[in-house]
């Protein structure tokens, strides 16, 4: 009973921990999956009002991201409403403001000019020449800045001054004039903030957004501002005929090429749309403007489209209140790059702090506003690895969340995926929105398969949409469950890199700078245009030198598993020789071998994470403690079921070659490996340093250490080899102590079973010669001196001297084996004088040696005598432990001298000799043959060879000696 108590106690512990796990996890999912408690207040409740809805629309977490085609069509006729009510100047509906871009380019235009791009986060000014073919530029330069923290704060007067004189150093570097008084350089201005015109170059600011606030210019003509800080910059003559919104420039840049272009949209850090509109329709229109044309191009400004048809949640309403400008922007605030990560990090936040998703409390930097960008969401979204390392990468690096699991990093990856849907599929709505507004029948759902459907060409352009595949994937898929599939298939999304700038495609690769490249698909043109990867990085070294493009590609096989080929491909015209700056995509001519070697090292990295498990050196071994690994063979990897592994290996050029590409030691040595005395050394400092043993001393309990090549004694752990790196690509070399550098001798080598090492020392000319060569001293004692008879018989009297005054400074031979803690056969003085215990010491060597089976079983009948012997401590007893008193079998012998010399009892055969064999056999019962003297055959003595075993690294304790087998003393032998 009272056994059960503390185990029902603990069953109901263990039930409680399962059920608040169970409840964490329905609490996950129901942040997920349930209700939607909590929506925008403020911004949803006053959208409701002004719509006269009764209440907002409750809905679930993953109904309220994925949004249902019903609601996208709700949102799409709210956005059509707010267009018309724009248009008309009403209250309630969107901005829609006029551009006065009443004439489009045809593609035949001319000559030279300059843009200046101000956008969210960064200011680009571009030099183009446009060509003499339709839609062509013969040389475009492009220049790009950040934008300072400091001109965010537009009240300081200071952002048109910067923008004034970046646009100096590159019209000085490509103005003929150099932008003195007499030239005259016609500049674009693409102002990316909501600008009330008048005319095609006069337009008054009304608000500032994104990150920018103040109310510098606000209600004034931006245009002239520009001019005025162009002019103290010393561009007094520059021109500047047009002032465009940023989806305004999209949209005409892309025409210049595809006539078809029909809408400009940015997404980017922002987002906004622009459209081609009937001039009639624009009441906005100041009273007798006189068009030219029957379009105008409209700037909707769909950043604040407000509906209660946004599927808004609690941290929408945290962000918005976060932000610059609250309460405005809100559809921008769920679509915008600016935005989603944020939404992401909150939603985590919320999950952390609620169901415990990363364990007891809030982990790392999750709590810190704006930590989490759509960068890092769009690397959380397309990791495909099998144990989602690309997540983890980013929680770790950029959250400070550390040891996650793949179902903590899966749902990370989920609440991503769900921030990405919700901005794609919004996006679309919006689209569809539009084009309903022009009449397209992609708008309202009603092209058929049998009616053909007109094509309409979107200019995107911005980094959401051109870094980020998976949201146009998304993106494409959204259009087709809002428009229907056939209408999705008319309507071309088409990427306007640098389309506020200009906008072009199909140019040659000069003059286009490698930075805007990132995001760009890169073909192989060598091999049917087959997909290399992604521009993800360009590396710029110095002034002069060609940059570099990072390409980068999932890799296909079992081989690349979880591992991306890498690829740096030099950008110069022979290698990139031309762009598609519309389509994003990079055409590479490679030179043979330059995409294998990516290939190849995708391959190498997927080896060193799946052979990792297999190199790792014997614990406290030599290897170990260096830091050395070795090369796993066929065999083994074949006996632990990774054949796979091994074929892989195979198919990267095979074990030596993946194990030097690696830095691993491979158990087979590359041809000439032995030829280079360096190699031969080292590895005779490793076969050195590996037998170092451990003991501990009997008397002061102390641990010492002892090495079995060169017989020195270390009080102190011995400092083994070091390895000092002579190079950045992994050479180096190996430091030793001075007392280790010896040359082993022949029989530790062949003892250790290293022949590769015996047949490359043998190679270099033998032992004396190799160590001779290698600066090493010989290991065992020279010898040619004890030739001499004379001079051996004086080394061994010098050796017993020095011996027998040790033992006698001990107390003996009996107190010298006691302190060593060896047992000894000596006996007590006059103990051999008595014949019987002669006759008994020889009745048990035979018991032993010629029927050692029932020596054994006897002694089980003896365990109680022998218990009582042992603990009395006797020496004689502990000797007769195992005994036998009755008679000898028949059939037993009695032992030759050579038989006993052979068992070491050296002390027994002269007892023997003592009394005399016949009578002690007399004694024993037993027989003997006595033959002549001249038929005995001589008693040839055998010398105890002396061992030398192998240590393979430091034991523990003294588990393995290395003198004389277990149990017994030199002085024995």
């Amino acid at each position: 009973m009272q056994l059960a108590l503390p185990i029902a106690a603990a069953a109901v512990l263990l039930a409680k921990k399962l059920r608040d796990a169970t409840d964490r996890d329905k609490r996950r999912e129901a942040i997920l999956d349930e209700v939607c408690s909590v929506i925008v207040a403020a911004a949803v409740a006053a959208a409701c009002r002004r719509l006269k809805l009764d209440r907002p629309l409750q809905l679930q977490y993953r109904e309220l991201f994925n949004t249902p085609v019903l609601r996208l069509h709700a949102l799409r006729d709210a956005v059509v409403e707010q267009m018309e009510a724009g248009l008309a100047g009403q209250p309630g509906g969107l901005m829609m403001l006029p551009s006065f871009v009443d004439v489009l380019p045809s593609g035949h235009e001319r000559g030279d000019c300059y843009a200046i791009d101000l956008g969210g986060t960064n200011l680009r000014v571009a030099h183009v020449r446009l060509g003499e073919d339709r839609g062509s530029t013969e040389a475009m330069h492009i220049r790009e800045w950040c934008v300072p923290p400091e001109h965010f704060d537009t009240d300081r007067g200071t952002l048109l001054r910067f923008v004034a004189r970046c646009t100096a150093e590159v019209v000085r570097e490509h103005c003929p004039g150099g932008g003195g008084p007499q030239s005259r350089p016609v500049i674009g201005f693409c102002f990316s903030f909501p600008v009330e015109q008048t005319a095609l170059d006069n337009g008054k600011v009304l608000v500032w957004t994104k990150n920018f606030r103040g109310s510098y210019l606000l209600g004034q003509d931006v245009v002239a501002a520009l001019r005025s800080e162009l002019a103290a910059e010393g561009l007094p003559g520059a021109v500047v005929p047009a002032v465009m919104n940023d989806t305004v420039a999209t949209l005409v840049s892309l025409r210049y090429r595809e006539p078809h272009t029909a809408l400009g949209i940015i997404l980017g850090t922002g987002t906004n749309c622009a459209y081609l509109e009937r001039v009639a329709a624009i009441g906005k229109l100041p009273a007798g403007f006189r068009p030219r044309t029957p379009s105008m191009v409209v700037n909707t400004e769909w950043a604040d489209l407000a509906s209660a048809h946004l599927p808004s949640c609690t941290e929408d309403l945290w962000v918005d209140c976060s932000s610059t400008h609250p309460g405005f922007g809100l559809f921008e605030k769920q679509v915008s790059g600016l935005y989603l990560g944020e939404v992401a990090r909150r939603i985590l936040l919320r999950l952390a702090e609620q169901v415990d998703l990363f364990g007891s409390g809030v982990p790392g930097l999750l709590a810190r506003h704006n930590r989490l960008d759509t960068a890092h969401l769009a690397a959380v979204d397309e990791d495909d690895s099998p144990e989602l390392s690309g997540v983890a990468a980013v929680l770790e690096g950029v959250l400070g969340v550390r040891g996650t699991s793949r179902q903590q990093r899966q749902t990370v990856q989920e609440v991503c995926q769900l921030v990405c849907l919700r901005s794609a599929r919004l996006c679309a709505a919006a689209i569809a929105g539009v084009l309903k507004r022009i009449g397209h029948p992609g708008g309202s759902g009603t092209a058929g398969q049998d009616v053909p459907v007109p094509c309409v060409v979107v200019a995107v352009d911005g980094s959401v949409f051109a870094k980020y595949p998976k949201y146009r994937q998304r993106l494409g898929a959204a259009l087709a469950d809002v428009c229907g599939q056939a209408a999705a298939a008319s309507i071309e999304m088409q990427l306007a890199q640098d389309g506020s700038v200009l906008g072009t495609a199909g140019q040659s690769s000069k003059g286009v700078r490698a930075k805007k490249l990132l995001g760009f698909n890169a073909v192989d043109l060598s091999n049917k245009e087959a997909q290399i990867g992604v521009v993800e990085d360009v590396l710029e070294g110095e002034a002069g030198a060609q940059p570099l493009l990072v390409v980068r590609a999932q890799c296909a096989g079992q081989a690349g598993a979880g591992s991306r080929e890498e690829h740096f491909i030099p950008y110069v015209p022979q290698i990139v020789p031309r762009v598609d700056l519309v389509a994003g995509v990079v055409y590479v001519q490679p030179p043979r071998g330059l995409l294998e070697l990516g290939r190849q090292q995708a391959q190498l990295d997927y080896l060193r994470q799946e052979l990792e498990p297999f190199t790792r050196p014997k614990p406290l071994s030599v290897l170990e403690r260096m830091g050395l690994h070795t090369m796993p063979t066929s065999a083994q990897l074949v006996a632990a079921g990774r054949r796979d592994l091994s074929d892989a290996v195979k198919e990267a050029g095979g074990f030596l070659e993946v194990a030097q590409a690696l830095g691993l030691r491979s158990q087979r040595k590359p041809a000439g490996y032995w030829e280079d005395g360096m190699n031969l050394d080292q590895e005779l400092t490793l076969f050195v340093a590996a037998h170092w043993s451990k003991f501990k001393d009997p008397e002061s309990h102390q641990s010492y250490w002892y090495n079995q090549i060169t017989h020195r004694v270390s009080w102190e752990e011995p400092v083994l080899p070091q390895r000092i790196e002579i190079d950045d690509e992994g050479g180096y070399i190996m430091t030793e102590a001075e007392e280790d550098r010896v040359m082993p001798s022949r029989s530790a080598v062949h003892s250790a079973g290293r022949y590769d090492l015996h047949h490359a020392i043998m190679s270099h000319g033998g032992y004396l010669e190799t160590g001779q060569e290698l600066d090493r001293r010989p290991s065992w004692p020279p010898s040619q001196h004890l030739d001499s008879l004379s001079t051996l018989r004086q080394e061994l009297r010098g050796f017993l001297s020095e011996t027998r005054l040790a033992i006698v400074k001990r107390g003996g031979i009996s107190a010298t084996a006691a302190a060593l803690g060896w047992a000894t056969h000596r006996r007590r003085r006059h103990e051999w004088d008595d014949a019987a215990v002669v006759a008994n010491e020889l009745r048990q060597f035979i018991w032993n040696t010629q029927f050692p089976t029932a020596a054994q079983d006897g002694h089980a009948t003896q365990q109680g005598k022998q218990r009582r012997a042992i603990a009395a401590g006797s020496a004689a007893q502990q000797r007769h432990k195992h005994s036998r008193t009755e008679p000898l079998p028949a059939g037993a012998k009695m032992p030759t001298h050579r038989q006993l010399a052979e068992a070491e009892r050296l002390d027994l055969r002269y007892a023997l000799q003592q009394h005399g064999s016949a009578k002690i056999a007399g004694m024993l019962g037993i027989e003997t043959s006595t033959r002549g003297a001249h038929r005995r055959t001589p008693l040839r003595e055998e010398g105890a060879p002396a061992t030398d075993g192998n240590a393979t690294g430091i034991a523990e304790e003294d588990s393995r000696s290395t003198s004389s087998p277990a149990g017994k003393s030199p002085l024995e032998e």
